[in-house]
């Protein structure tokens, strides 16, 4: 960065948390607003622990404004609850964020099923690899081992 941050070059501009939000990406994002109502979406948390409807002040040197500071002591903070927005603008933006939160536990809870399920596969094949050359009374009694195996006896 070219700006000292000791020297004071810097801006402060307001956004207001919105909260999660699915990213074009498929991961979960953060969500804010600026004064003029354009949204701004990070993949990080400008401030961890921010309640939905709380304004954040950022730093950010006058010549890079898409740069922000993230540590020290011009790292974003949490200035006021913004009280002028609505309460159903606030109830939809909860209801997004939750609805953003549980879109991406269930897909990650279906990633780690298949997972499972692909590895519960390859144990099955493994069986049925063993069983292949046995004769009959073999295989039922090889079946009957694994199922107590399985039910821990």
């Amino acid at each position: 960065m070219s700006t000292n941050p000791e020297t004071g070059d810097t801006r402060s501009s307001e956004v207001t948390y919105m909260g999660r939000r699915q990213l074009s990406t498929g991961k979960l994002g953060y969500a804010y607003t600026d004064d003029d109502g354009s949204p701004r979406y990070y993949k990080a948390a400008l401030v961890t622990g921010a309640q939905i409807g709380q304004r954040i002040t950022i730093e950010s040197p006058i010549d890079e404004p898409d740069v922000y500071y993230s540590k020290g002591p011009r790292a974003p903070r949490i200035t006021w609850f913004d009280e002028t927005i609505s309460r159903d603008t606030l109830t939809q933006w909860q209801v997004a964020d939750r609805a953003a939160y549980q879109a991406k536990a269930d897909a990650d809870a279906s990633n780690r099923a298949a997972k499972q399920a692909a590895h519960m596969e390859h144990h099955i094949e493994a069986l049925t690899t063993a069983a292949r050359n046995l004769t009959g009374p073999q295989r039922a009694a090889f079946a009957r081992y694994v199922e107590d195996r399985i039910r821990g006896w």
